[in-house]
């Protein structure tokens, strides 16, 4: 997602040999145009008609699939040339050229085509009249140059490759040959067969993600925010480490909302970075623990960003199954998270967060805490019970805002209150602009992998790397979901990799939910991991630290992030799958062993840890996360002979008066 940040100063970032070079926040994700009033009210009717449309039909159900969807993108893809100019540098980028006007008919026209002839194309699917095969080419590339200027390159190049291997396919070698399709047979894959572009992607997009980022708006606007970053602060803000602590939290809240590190990032570590620079923490370090929290934010239930959505309509399983299957995983990493941050502050024995700045529970969070514990216990409520994610999101903004109207901010006017939601309905509509076009592109990719066989021609080479081993295959994985995701979102990631990469881990073993989170994890890694890692270019940006320094400690506070989607497959009660013995002793282990992660990673447990120690805990730690209880306690009790050590030589450390500040 795009969050403005219209004053954003130049600030220096870059690996060695760039020292000096000057980026802008901006550089990293496409910043929206500062439109005029009358293009501006345009935008906002737009906006606000999508999301009465999208909570319309939350409440009311869907209309007939090609119907609901392409009133989907009759909102949004006007909407994105409204939004978005060509070039994120050019002069004129806040006016509105003609020919962006001209896009924007023809995308109203290709999209109100499709649901004016839904029921012909429904009883005659893949079969086209001259018209479709006009509109067609039209529609492909504006979906194409609306995901170019919203998300960059990668995913349209990506499809333009599949379009041109679907012509060239008789005159390919080997495997990679296939019977080949004509233009006509690729236009009606695209734009007329419902699994092309109009396929069940986009469905998720308009019928279940785009009300809950409105809810995300919502819960924002009517105060859900402010009081879940106070709790946070009263939580964590007196321990060792506190601002970065805090980060946690609020990142987790902020980034399961948004969906999006980059986002997430901008919006959280403008405050929480500067406080952690200020109570001593290193400014690499710091914009690692920012660039870490908020990637790990669509990890969280319930709302899980976008991925967790399509994940349930594949498997053609309840959304609440994926949400409650997430718990221990989130738990997971951001207990690597903050256990990383706790051994490092204590290892440099930094400061809390001054007590002025920490809120009290009676006088400043309780009584505004109903907008936020209300809707979210009502959410997690409807979605245990079984009704639809839909439904569910609708009855709870409807809460949130009755809510707000009855209880938030009672020196305002009434009027006031209702301009407040109305200017929430217009920026989740902007929201859900960026993840309909996202969606719409990667859908078409989708489409082509199926219809040219890329996606099982690249599935048998993984199978044939790994030589029938699980965990090579579960290597090779990781590896071609994080490559898949350098540059571009975590939902597009996941869309393009379990494509390819779910068929070999089912036929290697894995169970089909386990298969996808392990997809889902490395998907959404992939933005902290280095050299294309955005949320820490932004971080680095906004910490004014080297990208380079930044993205290794990422990495390194990120670990557990890393090592747990494994155990999907040798721990599945990670996943609350098993007995309910099966899943508290392998919890406890992992939480045990992720902790021991970060004390090697961070290189303190007690005191200091030599090189050889760091090792030892690191070895203790990998054989707590696996799933052999035996074997376990042998390593719990090595970790705690370490850690006796480790506090006796700190205890006299301390009496002889020795520096233990870094240098």
């Amino acid at each position: 997602m795009n969050t403005q940040t219209d004053n954003a100063t130049p600030v220096e970032v870059g690996p060695k040999g760039l020292e000096g070079a000057t980026f802008q926040v901006e550089e990293f994700e496409t910043q929206p145009r500062k439109l005029a009033r009358i293009p501006n009210l345009l935008l906002m009717s737009l906006m606000i008609g999508l999301s009465i449309f999208t909570l319309f039909t939350s409440w009311h159900g869907p209309f007939t699939v090609l119907i609901q969807r392409s009133i989907h993108l009759f909102f949004v893809l006007p909407a994105a040339f409204l939004i978005y100019p060509a070039f994120r540098k050019s002069p004129n980028r806040n006016q509105i050229p003609v020919i962006d006007v001209v896009i924007m008919v023809l995308a109203a026209i290709a999209s109100l085509w499709i649901t004016f002839n839904a029921e012909r194309i429904q009883l005659n699917p893949g079969w086209s009249i001259p018209m479709d095969i006009v509109l067609a080419p039209i529609m492909i590339l504006i979906v194409l140059e609306a995901t170019r200027r919203i998300l960059g390159l990668a995913i349209p190049a990506f499809l333009l490759f599949l379009i041109v291997y679907a012509f060239m396919g008789p005159y390919l070698p080997g495997r990679w040959s296939h019977r080949g399709f004509t233009i006509r047979m690729i236009l009606e894959t695209i734009y007329v067969d419902p699994s092309g572009l109009f396929g069940f992607i986009l469905g998720i997009s308009a019928t279940v993600i785009a009300g809950f980022l409105i809810f995300g708006v919502v819960l924002s606007k009517t105060g859900g925010s402010d009081t879940f970053v106070d709790l946070a602060k009263m939580l964590a803000g007196r321990s060792v480490g506190g601002p970065a602590k805090v980060s946690c939290f609020s990142s987790a809240f902020f980034g399961t909302v948004s969906g999006s590190a980059v986002a997430n990032v901008v919006v959280d570590g403008i405050f929480n970075i500067p406080l952690m620079k200020k109570l001593g923490y290193r400014k690499e370090f710091a914009g690692a623990v920012e660039a870490v929290t908020s990637a790990g934010g669509q990890f969280v239930p319930p709302v899980m960003g976008a991925s967790a959505f399509i994940i349930a309509e594949v498997l053609g399983i309840p959304y609440a199954k994926v949400a409650f299957a997430a718990i221990i995983p989130s738990l997971l990493y951001y207990t690597g998270c903050f256990m990383g941050i706790h051994f490092w502050a204590q290892k440099y024995r930094l400061e809390t967060i001054p007590p002025e700045l920490i809120p009290k529970f009676k006088k400043d969070i309780l009584p505004q805490s109903a907008p936020f514990f209300i809707p979210v216990t009502v959410l997690i409520y409807f979605l245990t019970i079984g009704w639809n994610p839909s439904r569910c999101v609708f009855y709870t903004i409807v809460i949130s805002a009755c809510l707000f109207l009855i209880l938030r901010g009672k020196n305002k006017k009434f009027s006031d209150k209702l301009k407040d939601l109305i200017h929430a309905m217009d920026e989740g509509g902007r929201l859900i602009v960026v993840v309909a076009v996202l969606c719409a592109c990667a859908q078409m990719v989708i489409g082509m992998l199926n219809a040219t066989g890329f996606g099982i021609k690249l599935s048998e080479m993984i199978i044939d790397l790994s030589g029938g081993n699980v965990l090579a295959a579960l290597v090779l994985t990781s590896l071609v979901t994080i490559l898949l995701g350098l540059g571009v979102p975590s939902v597009a990631a996941y869309v393009v990799a379990s494509a390819v990469c779910v068929q070999p881990l089912l036929q290697m073993g894995l169970e089909p939910l386990p298969a996808h989170m392990f997809i889902f994890y490395f998907s959404v890694l992939a933005v902290i991991t280095p050299p294309v890692c955005p949320s820490v270019y932004v971080a680095a940006a906004i910490a004014k630290s080297n990208w380079l320094s930044t993205a290794w400690y990422a990495v390194r506070l990120g670990i557990a992030g890393y090592i747990v989607p494994f155990m999907f497959y040798y721990a599945p009660s990670l996943l609350l799958k098993g007995s309910v013995y099966k899943i508290i002793i392998d919890t406890t282990t992992a939480f045990l062993g992720v902790t021991a992660l970060a004390a090697a990673t961070m290189g303190y447990l007690g005191n200091r840890l030599n090189m050889f120690h760091r090792t030892v805990v690191a070895i203790c730690a990998l054989v707590l996360i696996s799933p052999s209880p035996f074997s376990g306690l042998a390593a719990l009790a090595v970790l705690i002979v370490i850690y006796m050590i480790k506090r006796h030589d700190f205890k006299r450390e301390s009496l002889t008066g020795k520096d233990l500040q870094p240098g």
